[in-house]
């Protein structure tokens, strides 16, 4: 199959494709937000019945057809945020590539069909 625009691919598809390839090889993606909740426990002589709230981080995931929210322990904050960071910026890249080659496509039609035609 011919390559639309007929030519290599650009600096900028160049980098996201090799950021996207090492993103891919690290361990872990965690495609989820990063929630801070501030909560109350109920125990009558707490600190957070006084208003000083129980702070936890979850992560907002859809498993299955469900959006659920898992609590992510102190010991494992760094690494869930890592997780998401990379899937995040995984998502980023994959969306530059795809903008490229939109471009490409519409530089490929163009030249064949001329400017703002819509018909091939």
């Amino acid at each position: 199959m011919p390559r639309l625009g007929g030519r290599g691919l650009s600096a900028v598809e160049r980098s996201a494709r090799s950021r996207l390839l090492r993103l891919i090889q690290t361990p872990l993606l965690l495609h989820g937000s990063l929630v801070t909740m501030a909560r109350t426990c109920g125990k009558e002589n707490c600190r957070c019945q006084r208003g000083e709230k129980h702070v936890s981080l979850y992560v907002s995931a859809l498993v299955g057809k469900t959006r659920k929210m898992i609590y992510v322990p102190p010991d494992l904050e760094t690494q869930v945020r890592e997780w998401v960071r990379d899937y995040q910026e995984a998502y980023e890249c994959l969306e530059k590539m795809s903008g490229e080659c939109v471009k490409r496509l519409q530089a490929a039609k163009e030249k064949r069909t001329g400017p703002g035609s819509r018909r091939p």
